[in-house]
């Protein structure tokens, strides 16, 4: 299945009612389908913000597997096996919890979601991840899949987001105070990558 379009630079955002798939439950999603002209190469790129599906899975984990072992910002150094990556995304998908894909063409080329936290004084407040491939990085896939999963979380009923972000990642985190996170403290020591330990933010939003 293509998820792409063609032609010449624009956007397009729908407010679209879905009913995702095995949930049983009516939502408005914001679907913002982006199109930019890559200076390089003069041609057209396009791609798809969508809610994650069954059948995109497969894409889904080889491309986290892929920013996983290229970014090193990640608490993941690898993707889990496919069987397991499978059955983390049902879960998402059957718990309801926001998981957006970018898409372009028939593969998937980052993602974002907000975890809800499982203990019942916590169901209020989620965990926020994104990623996107090195090869389409700073075109604005970024901001498209933040704006479709906060706005699915705030919809929700989310009223705290929290994330994680590396100390020397200034891109990233001042992409998410775009979106109103806030650095709440500094995690010393956080990960280890390579033998050596990083810091990181801990950032959230917070709303009424």
């Amino acid at each position: 299945m293509d998820y792409s379009g063609n032609g010449a630079i624009s956007t397009w955002i729908y407010y679209c009612g879905i009913k995702p798939k095995g949930t049983g439950v009516d939502f408005i999603l914001r679907i913002i389908r982006l199109r930019y002209l890559l200076d390089s190469t003069h041609s057209t790129m396009s791609y798809l913000i969508l809610p994650i599906a069954e059948e995109l899975i497969p894409s889904f984990r080889e491309t986290a597997d892929a920013i996983f072992r290229e970014s090193r910002m990640f608490s993941f150094f690898e993707a889990p096996p496919l069987e397991q990556f499978k059955q983390f995304v049902q879960g998402t998908i059957r718990n309801e919890e926001p998981q957006f894909v970018a898409v372009s063409g028939d593969a998937v080329i980052g993602w974002c979601d907000i975890l809800i936290k499982p203990r019942p004084a916590q169901r209020h407040s989620g965990v926020l991840g994104v990623g996107v491939l090195s090869a389409y990085r700073r075109q604005g896939v970024g901001m498209a899949l933040l704006e479709a999963t906060v706005s699915a979380a705030r919809k929700k009923g989310l009223t705290r987001i929290e994330l994680y972000v590396r100390t020397d990642n200034e891109n990233a985190r001042r992409l998410y105070e775009k979106f109103g996170f806030v650095v709440e403290g500094l995690l010393r020591k956080h990960i280890l990558i390579d033998g050596t330990y990083r810091d990181s933010y801990i950032m959230s939003a917070v709303s009424e």
